[in-house]
C-alpha cells in the first residue's frame, strides 16, 4: 500500500531531479530517499526515474505520477485544514510521528492518560523511523515529532527533552571487557561493534564520538533488526548499543548493560520536536508530557 509519506518523497525528487538535494531538503538521507522512491516502483509496477549520462529525468509514467501526486498532496493537506476549521470545538487533531521505541520510553499510559484527560482531541499516532518521523514534521504532515536521538542531529528543528536515555553498550560474558561498570569513548578503540545502520542516530553517534577522540570504531555488522544485532552479537561476542533497562540471562551469563560515558549534553534522550510555532493543541500535549516525564539533563 502506498502511504502519503512516499508520495512526499517522490514529488520533491521529481522537482529537484537530484536525489541528494531532495534529501537534504526532506531532512533524510540519499539512501533512505533512493530505498523510498524504489519500493514505490515496485509496488506501481513502474520506474519512475531513468539515467542518462549520469543525469536523473522522469520516465513517461514518472511524469504522469508527477501530474497526479501535486493534486492529491494538495488536496490531503487542505482536508486537514479545512477540518480543523470547521470543528474547532468539537475534535480537534493532533498529528504525532513516533519513531519506534520512543513511546516505550514514556511512562506506563502516558499517552493513554492524555487522551483521557483531553477528550476533544484526536490524537493520530504513526510510527516510523527517526528521519521520517523528522521529514513527516519538516513538510507539516506532523504537529510535533518524538525522536530518540542527540541536540546535534536535530538542527533545524525545536526540541523539548522529554527522557534523559544515556548511552549504554551491552557486553557479552567472555568479552575482554566484560566485568567494568562504565565504559569510557576510547575503551571501545579496536573493539568490533554491531550497529543499526548508518541512518540510525545511534549509529552516527558512535562514528562521530569515536572521530572525535582520534580513532575510527570497529563497526563489523549493521542491521535494522533489533534481534538479528543481538543474535550476532551474542554469537560473536561484540559490543552493541543496549537500554539502561535491559535485563537478558544467556547460558554463559548475564549479559552486561553499562554507561558509556560521553560528553555533556552529548548522551541520548527521547525528544519532543516541532516546526514553526506550535498551535494550541501542540502546546497542551508538550505541557502534559513535561508533567508526566522525566526531564532531567
Amino acid at each position: 500500500m502506498i502511504e502519503l509519506h512516499q508520495l512526499r518523497y517522490f514529488s520533491r525528487a521529481a522537482e529537484t531531479l537530484n536525489f541528494s538535494r531532495a534529501a537534504a531538503e526532506l531532512f533524510i538521507s540519499r539512501q533512505a530517499l533512493t530505498k523510498s522512491i524504489q519500493v514505490l516502483e515496485k509496488e506501481l509496477g513502474w520506474k519512475l526515474f531513468k539515467t542518462n549520462n549520469g543525469k536523473i529525468s522522469l520516465t513517461p509514467m514518472g511524469e504522469v505520477m508527477q501530474a497526479q501526486c501535486q493534486p492529491v498532496l494538495a488536496s490531503y493537506d487542505m482536508m486537514l485544514v479545512q477540518l480543523e476549521h470547521y470543528a474547532p470545538h468539537k475534535m480537534r487533531l493532533l498529528r504525532v510521528g513516533a519513531a519506534v521505541g520512543t513511546i516505550l520510553s514514556l511512562p506506563e499510559n502516558c499517552i493513554q492518560s492524555f487522551c483521557d484527560a483531553h477528550p476533544d482531541v484526536q490524537l493520530a499516532i504513526e510510527q516510523t523511523s527517526t528521519d521520517n518521523v523528522l521529514q513527516m514534521v519538516h513538510s507539516g504532515e506532523a504537529d510535533v515529532g518524538l525522536v530518540g536521538s542527540i541536540p546535534d542531529y536535530l538542527n533545524g528543528f525545536s526540541i523539548q527533552r522529554l527522557v534523559q536515555k544515556g548511552t549504554y553498550v551491552g557486553i557479552c560474558p567472555g568479552h575482554p571487557l566484560y566485568g567494568r561498570d562504565s565504559l569510557e569513548l576510547r575503551d571501545l578503540k579496536d573493539q568490533p561493534f554491531v550497529t543499526a545502520g548508518a541512518n540510525n542516530h545511534l549509529h552516527r553517534f558512535l562514528v562521530q564520538a569515536c572521530h572525535n577522540a582520534g580513532f575510527s570504531p570497529a563497526i563489523a555488522f549493521m542491521s535494522s533488526s533489533e534481534d538479528v544485532l543481538l543474535q550476532y552479537a551474542l554469537e560473536h561476542k561484540m559490543l552493541f548499543f543496549a537500554f539502561g533497562d535491559w535485563t537478558c540471562q544467556i547460558p554463559d551469563g548475564p549479559l552486561q548493560i553499562v554507561p558509556l560515558k560521553v560528553e555533556k549534553g552529548k548522551s541520548f534522550g527521547t525528544f519532543l520536536v516541532w516546526k514553526n510555532e506550535l498551535k494550541p493543541v501542540s502546546e497542551q500535549f508538550l505541557a502534559y508530557l513535561l508533567k508526566t516525564v522525566d526531564t532531567t539533563m
